[in-house]
């Protein structure tokens, strides 16, 4: 059995989006990370969203692999997050968190996908998502937010309903939330 893991990277442009992509490679399974950015910041934002989201997709049609997690980067989120969340959940596929954090280059929107070529990603009656891989099940949840305190308090409420959403599906986080550790 080949356990040797290839590592590689390549970057292009599609259009006003710039994307940078790191593969993980074994003898019959593949990781990506996949970086998605704006290289016009002319662009409105629903256009700049629009154009990720069909590079993300197509990415996704074209290497035939899941998407196992997305993570959206924005400049404003009290003002684009229902665009986000309106488009996304069309797809409702695959976990996704937004961040308030504006791209470095100026833009409105930039993202980050987590994917896989053998995974299976469903998602579950408590919110959570449950990804299926040969090396194991994980679970991500999304919907999570709590805007007031310390980033601490913060984190650690999130942290306790967390707890409280895998109790819905009989789970808990000793028994279900090990480290990912590929063999």
């Amino acid at each position: 059995m080949n356990t040797t893991t290839r590592l590689s990277h390549r970057s292009w442009t599609s259009g006003p989006v710039d994307a940078q992509l790191t593969v993980f490679d074994s003898h019959d399974d593949r990781e990506y990370h996949l970086l998605l950015s704006i290289n016009d910041d002319l662009l409105d934002f629903k256009s700049q969203l629009s154009q990720i989201y069909e590079v993300l997709r197509s990415f996704a049609d074209r290497e035939k692999c899941s998407t196992a997690f997305v993570r959206v980067y924005l400049s404003d989120s009290s003002t684009q997050i229902c665009e986000v969340e309106n488009l996304f959940m069309e797809d409702c596929g695959f976990p996704f968190s937004i961040i308030e954090q504006p791209p470095a280059n100026g833009t409105k929107v930039a993202i980050w996908a987590w994917m896989l070529s053998k995974a299976d990603i469903h998602a579950l009656p408590s919110r959570l998502y449950e990804v299926c891989t040969p090396h194991g099940n994980q679970y991500w949840a999304t919907d999570m937010c709590e805007a007031y305190g310390a980033s601490k308090d913060q984190a650690s409420l999130i942290l306790q309903e967390y707890v409280m959403t895998l109790m819905q599906e009989n789970m808990t986080l000793e028994a279900n939330c090990q480290p990912y550790l590929c063999s």
